[in-house]
């Protein structure tokens, strides 16, 4: 028992998901998972450990009830409300695990922060209520859409219900001079769950009358349904001096005193038509700092305010004051250089302006180090009117951004057009998981002695409609971009485990299936966990799928890798070292590894014939298994002359197009069952 003790506390305490053990009054125990989400690193190490259980979450009598409910059902986890330690409340799926492998009394939670699309309130349970109300009233989801409006309310700001219907009353109120942002609102209620802010003037004006907005929080439940949203006013009429301070904090932000969206943008459609009228050139810059959030993150929001502040200083020693500089929100700020006479004035502007930024800013003890990515875009050349510009110039920002930062970039029509492609691509992508269009093509592993199909290689292909069939490189970055790749792993993985079970079953074909899974899927718990399930589900053996990695997968893992590795192999599954000699692995750090094969990668065999220098890396590669006693792979072989080559230096398991290349299903037992493959003669 002693053994299983010891297995769970590591698995406790290396878990990529915040584990938790609780009693009915304190926390016991937290993994570093739980420290980073509940604290954000703000605290000591010890700063969860004997908390009481309210301070992570509210209602703890109902949540301990929910608790218990699970040991008496199928169910083993919940959805509930928890609470950081600065007070910022999450939803999470709460998994109750059993605790007697810790020796402890309560109860181990498995913590996993979720993100659901906006809930709606019961508003039938209010509408007639809201009908009779003499108060203007809004009601809103839970990402500050509106659902409804009653006719005070249209009657006090002389709109139509049609008009406000799904748009985000945050364009209706301001905070600090700019319409703030959902979390604005949630991290700003008070005890009776309510916040207060001030109508946005460009919605209704009025001489004599301020109005706010008092938001309210909807429960249903335990859980937050949306927002109920009533118009106040206040009937002394202001001071010139109120009056001017309001209409600066409509038109300004407060942080850095610079122009707000909402000014920048009147100042731009009034230089577009001064412009045209005066046959004049201008530049729009959209400027947005690199590794901004990073300085969030390390030292506080406090600093990150400073360093916007000292950028907005910058910005105003580096340019003209005839011009026109905004922030238009987060870290991101938009300038027009107006009155140009040569539009290739702006690069050298530019350049300075990515310099002078880039400076270290002073925290005191400590510095930040940010950049800035710079687009532009030239009136009239890359557009004639407000949205375009702007637009264009954002575009041309992300393709510096893309560059590493700390460039500029000019819009050009080719980049319009590579976003176009690029937005057409990623709905593709949604389209295609949603029709299933992605399918496994299979590459036989052979062992060239016997020319027996020893294994076979699980490919990702796209089959879109009227497309034909897509390779990998086509689609892959895209989709771990859109962060959509794990979704499509688990459909392939479930059609190339029913494509085993039918080899297995009409051909009594069992052959070993290796994937591929990226660095982030290793690090998630549940890839292994679905995985296991979905051939438990098929009366197939954990073994019968090897896992492969790549080297950058190691190195991202840092010090809990080992532990991983055997975890991985203790649950069933072979490891690979996939794509190996293009990476930095030490020998002494493979002494220490967990791994069955090593798999050479296809850019040494590439060249096998022509480069001596790759020769030499191969044998070495041959000769550190052997020591290692790991099984070899030679990856990408496409001709005889290699093929012989590896054989000479013992190297008989191969894959390549000399071979096959990578098939559909069907075609695997033609392949297996004939071994209709070349063979060693």
């Amino acid at each position: 028992m002693s053994d299983v003790v010891n297995l769970f506390k590591m698995l406790f305490d290396s878990s990529k998901l915040p584990m938790l053990l609780i009693n009915e009054q304190n926390v016991l125990q937290a993994n570093q998972e739980s420290l980073n989400l509940f604290s954000k690193q703000q605290y000591s190490n010890t700063s969860l450990v004997d908390k009481p259980l309210s301070s992570i979450c509210a209602h703890t009598e109902d949540f301990l009830n929910q608790i218990n409910a699970t040991q008496s059902s199928e169910n083993s986890n919940f959805e509930w409300i928890l609470t950081k330690l600065d007070g910022e409340e999450f939803r999470a799926r709460v998994n109750v695990v059993p605790s007697e492998y810790l020796n402890a009394s309560g109860f181990v939670l498995q913590v996993k922060p979720i993100v659901r699309s906006a809930r709606v309130p019961n508003i039938t349970s209010y509408q007639q209520i809201f009908e009779l109300s003499n108060e203007a009233v809004l009601v809103t989801d839970t990402e500050f859409n509106i659902q409804y409006v009653n006719p005070r309310f249209e009657a006090r700001m002389n709109v139509s219900h049609e008009s406000l219907i799904e748009s985000s009353v945050l364009d209706m109120v301001l905070l600090d001079g700019n319409p703030p942002c959902g979390e604005d609102i949630q991290g700003g209620l008070d005890e009776q769950n309510t916040w207060l802010g001030p109508l946005n003037p460009l919605v209704k004006k009025s001489d004599s009358v301020r109005y706010q907005l008092r938001f309210k929080a909807l429960f249903e439940a335990g859980l937050l349904s949306g927002y109920l949203i009533t118009l106040l006013e206040e009937q002394s009429k202001p001071s010139q001096s109120d009056q001017s301070k309001l209409h600066h904090l409509a038109y300004h932000d407060e942080l850095t005193g610079l122009s707000n969206r909402a000014l920048f943008q009147q100042m731009l459609e009034h230089e577009i038509n001064r412009s045209h009228r005066h046959g004049n050139k201008f530049a729009v810059l959209f400027i947005d700092l690199d590794r901004f959030k990073q300085v969030n993150d390390s030292l506080g929001h406090d600093a990150g305010d400073k360093v916007l502040c000292e950028v907005a200083d910058r910005l105003k020693y580096i340019l003209r004051k005839s011009d026109v500089i905004a922030r238009r929100g987060g870290d991101e700020f938009v300038v027009i250089l107006n009155q140009l006479q040569d539009s290739e004035v702006v690069a050298g502007v530019v350049d300075k302006l990515i310099r002078e930024i880039s400076k270290p800013i002073s925290m005191g003890t400590q510095e930040a180090n940010i950049g800035c990515s710079v687009g532009i875009s030239l009136f009239p050349d890359n557009g004639e009117t407000s949205e375009a510009l702007l637009q264009h110039a954002d575009i041309a920002m992300y393709r510096a951004k893309n560059q590493g930062g700390k460039s500029y970039f000019y819009f050009s029509d080719e980049m319009s057009q590579e976003i176009n492609d690029q937005l057409s691509l990623e709905n593709m992508l949604r389209l295609g998981i949603e029709r299933s269009e992605f399918v496994p093509f299979y590459q036989p592993i052979l062992d060239v002695r016997s020319g027996e199909t020893i294994g076979l290689e699980c490919l990702a292909r796209w089959q879109p409609e009227d497309k034909g069939t897509l390779n990998p490189i086509e689609f892959l970055p895209v989709l771990k971009k859109m962060g959509l790749l794990h979704k499509v792993f688990l459909q392939i993985m479930e059609k190339s485990i029913a494509d085993l079970c039918h080899w297995k079953e009409q051909y009594h074909i069992e052959i070993p299936l290796s994937v591929n899974i990226s660095s982030q899927q290793f690090c998630a718990q549940e890839t292994f966990e679905q995985m296991a399930s979905m051939l438990d589900k098929s009366g197939l053996k954990t073994g019968t799928v090897n896992i492969d990695i790549t080297e950058s997968t190691l190195q991202e893992n840092g010090d809990c890798l080992i532990e991983k590795l055997r975890w991985v192999q203790d649950t069933g599954f072979c490891v690979a070292l996939d794509d190996f000699g293009t990476g930095y692995s030490s020998v002494k750090y493979l002494q220490e590894l967990p791994l069955d094969t090593l798999k050479i990668d296809r850019s040494f065999i590439r060249n096998i014939e022509n480069n001596p220098h790759d020769k030499v890396i191969i044998k070495a590669i041959i000769q550190l298994s052997k020591t290692l006693d790991i099984e070899v792979t030679a990856e990408g072989v496409e001709t005889k002359e290699q093929k012989e080559f590896l054989e000479r230096n013992d190297c008989f398991l191969m894959q390549g197009f000399y071979f096959s290349p990578a098939v559909e299903a069907q075609k695997i037992p033609q392949l297996v069952l004939e071994k209709n493959l070349r063979r060693a003669s």
